[in-house]
């Protein structure tokens, strides 16, 4: 499970330049039944939103910064999935 909180937020390491600026930005998080993404949003390379699209088409979007506490279950072995988060 990751949690992000104050102390630990989510690194985007191995991210996606989403915006073509040259600094890696989102990453897919391994997350069974929904698509889960973090995105940086002022290239400090911590994750600052949340987004999660469910099977249906729902989707949610968390701001780390006002919900430091937000949780999402993830797959443990997958590579995107550090134990430094858990």
């Amino acid at each position: 499970m990751i949690r992000p909180d104050g102390n630990g937020r989510i690194e985007i390491r191995n991210g996606v330049d989403t915006d073509h600026d040259g600094h890696p930005d989102t990453m897919v998080l391994p997350v069974r039944d929904e698509l889960a993404l973090v995105v940086d949003l002022d290239r400090d390379n911590l994750a600052d939103l949340l987004v999660r699209i469910g099977a249906d088409g729902s989707d949610t979007t968390i701001d780390l910064h006002d919900d430091p506490n937000g949780w999402l279950a993830t797959d443990p072995d997958a590579d995107a999935c550090y134990e430094d988060w858990l």
